[in-house]
C-alpha cells in the first residue's frame, strides 16, 4: 500500500505537525526523509539543589524525607507557575528549569528560597542565559552546563548568576553583588559570578 497514516487529527492538516507531514510526503516521493534540525533558543536556565540532602535523609528517615521532598517539589512548581517558568527535569532533590528572561528566573529563585526556608530547607541556585538546543520537552547545550557549574559553586540559600545575566538585568532594580572570578570545570577562562540577594516576599 502506498498509504501511510500519520498520527494526529483527521482534518485541517495545516493545524497539526506540519514538519512531520512534509517529511512523510518527501519520504514517499524521494525515498529519503529529511531529519528536522534541532531548534536553538535563547533561554535563562535556573538550576536548584537541596543542600545537605544526604544528612537530611539520614536524620529524618525515608518516609519523612519523602514527605519533605514532596513539599519541596510542590513549592518549586507553584513558583514556576507564578513566574512563568518551565520545568525541564528533576535531579532527585533539585530542578532544571527555563525562563524566557533572567529577571523572572531570579525572582522565582528568590521566592523558592523564601518559601523553602519556612519548612527548614536550604537550596543553592545557579542561573545563566544562553542558547540551548531544544528537542521535544528537553533542552541541552553549553548554557545548561554553565548553569550547573554556577549552582555547584553556590553556598546554602545562595543564588549565583553569571555576568551575562547581570548585564541583561541592568535597570531591573535587582540587587546583584559581585562575588568572584573563577574557573569552572570543563569551561574555558574565568567566569565572573554575582549573587542575587533575597528580595522581599
Amino acid at each position: 500500500s502506498v498509504l501511510k497514516f500519520v498520527p494526529g487529527y483527521d482534518h485541517l492538516f495545516w493545524y497539526v505537525d506540519q514538519d512531520r507531514i512534509v517529511n512523510e510526503f518527501e519520504e514517499f516521493a524521494t525515498g529519503q526523509k529529511t531529519v528536522t534540525p534541532s531548534e536553538r533558543v535563547l533561554l535563562t536556565i535556573l538550576m536548584t539543589d537541596i543542600v545537605g540532602s544526604t544528612e537530611l535523609v539520614a536524620g529524618l528517615g525515608d518516609d519523612q524525607w519523602r514527605a519533605l521532598l514532596d513539599q519541596h517539589d510542590e513549592i518549586v512548581r507553584r513558583q514556576l507557575e507564578i513566574y512563568d517558568g518551565s520545568e525541564i527535569n528533576t535531579t532527585g532533590d533539585g530542578f532544571i528549569t527555563a525562563f524566557t528572561g533572567p529577571t523572572r528566573a531570579i525572582q522565582c529563585a528568590q521566592a523558592i528560597n523564601f518559601d523553602l526556608a519556612k519548612i527548614g530547607l536550604n537550596v543553592k541556585a545557579g542561573i545563566h542565559t544562553g542558547e540551548c538546543e531544544r528537542r521535544g520537552g528537553d533542552i541541552g547545550g553549553l548554557a545548561v552546563h554553565i548553569a550547573a557549574r554556577i549552582m555547584d559553586s553556590a553556598s546554602p540559600s545562595q543564588i549565583r548568576v553569571s555576568s551575562t545575566v547581570k548585564d541583561l538585568v541592568v535597570g531591573s532594580q535587582l540587587d546583584l553583588e559581585y562575588l568572584e572570578a573563577r574557573s569552572m570545570k570543563g569551561l574555558p577562562g574565568e567566569w565572573s559570578l554575582y549573587e542575587a540577594h533575597q528580595g522581599l516576599h
